[in-house]
């Protein structure tokens, strides 16, 4: 991996752990839902919303 590659993955990674944040806060504010789905898929999200082929 070059450092590029490396960057955009640490990027997306972090992406997707602020994702799970927000999952975590939104469930816990109303008291309701599962976290299985927001917490499992984090990483999925984060790639198609933030890895369109241009530099984030």
């Amino acid at each position: 991996m070059n450092t590029a590659t490396t960057t955009r993955a640490a990027i997306l990674s972090q992406a997707a752990n602020e994702a799970r944040g927000l999952a975590i806060d939104a469930i816990h504010a109303c008291s309701s839902g599962h976290l299985g789905l927001p917490l499992g898929c984090a990483e999925i999200g984060a790639v198609l919303f933030g890895d369109n082929g241009t530099p984030l």
